[in-house]
């Protein structure tokens, strides 16, 4: 069974990106891969059905992704780029701040440690560090 995830990535004034993401989306596996990638690696990508440290493996064609006025968790997970890094955010029930599927939410993030060395990227069916444009 898939663990479906989104990324939601700030592209405006109240406007966030979420990014669909189809397998292995629990943070044991999404922080460590997601590391490699930046924001706008994963906005061209647009819809992905799994992110690795090697590539973003996308849908072909991708769907737009939803664009909302916050962070909003409609599935299991939802990861967003805090200070430089890619966190989980975690729901608390009643308070203010991230968007539920019915409530609103606060988030405690869980970190990562420092991306690794950036490389170059391309929108293909497979989005690789290795990859040129």
């Amino acid at each position: 069974m898939s663990t479906r995830a989104q990324i939601a990535i700030q592209i405006g004034p109240e406007e966030w990106a979420h990014v669909y993401v189809h397998f292995d989306g629990y943070p044991a596996h999404m922080l460590p891969a997601l590391a490699r990638w930046k924001p706008e690696d994963i906005l061209t990508a647009r819809e992905i059905r799994q992110v690795t440290l090697e590539a973003l493996d996308c849908f072909s064609p991708p769907r737009d992704p939803r664009i909302l006025p916050r962070p909003t968790r409609e599935f299991a997970h939802l990861y967003m780029w805090i200070g430089c890094q890619w966190v989980h955010v975690v729901p608390q029930v009643d308070a203010p701040g991230v968007q539920s599927e019915r409530t609103d939410i606060a988030c405690i993030c869980l970190h990562l440690p420092p991306r690794q060395s950036d490389g170059d990227y391309t929108e293909t069916m497979q989005l690789t560090p290795e990859t040129t444009p």
